[in-house]
């Protein structure tokens, strides 16, 4: 989902359509590349570029940009959502779904696996069948 400060918004103008968004600022994550597929309720699947001038491999840094004013930025709906709570975050093009991935757990190949890892493994995956679409 992209979000975005109401501050931001108010001052570069707040985006309709998904072409809209080659007007401003983009912050994203540097791991899902510059292509970002957003489906509409229907179903039909646009395929825009997300060019930004600000990209980080690292999620919170990519927030606290977001959070700063600096742009929109396609954040997971978790840490958006988290962020609206007592901050000014809100969803930019809220009709629009960005796309589902998937997410691998990886840990050594070992005889015993600690309890909080096996904890943590469950609540993430019934988290995640909660919130599929």
């Amino acid at each position: 989902m992209n979000f975005a400060t109401c501050r931001r918004l108010i001052r570069m103008g707040h985006p309709q359509q998904p072409e809209d968004l080659a007007r401003h600022d983009l912050i994203r994550f540097s791991l899902l590349g510059e292509r970002v597929a957003l489906k509409t309720a229907t179903g039909e699947v646009i395929d825009i570029d997300f060019a930004s001038r600000l990209a980080s491999d690292d999620l919170d840094s990519v927030k606290t940009y977001v959070l700063r004013g600096n742009g929109i930025g396609l954040l997971p709906e978790f840490i958006g959502e988290q962020a609206q709570a007592p901050s000014p975050l809100v969803r930019v093009l809220p009709a629009y779904a960005s796309e589902v991935r998937t997410v691998y757990f990886a840990y050594p190949a070992q005889r015993f696996v600690p309890q909080a890892v096996r904890a943590f493994i469950a609540t993430a995956t019934v988290d995640a069948r909660s919130t599929a679409p």
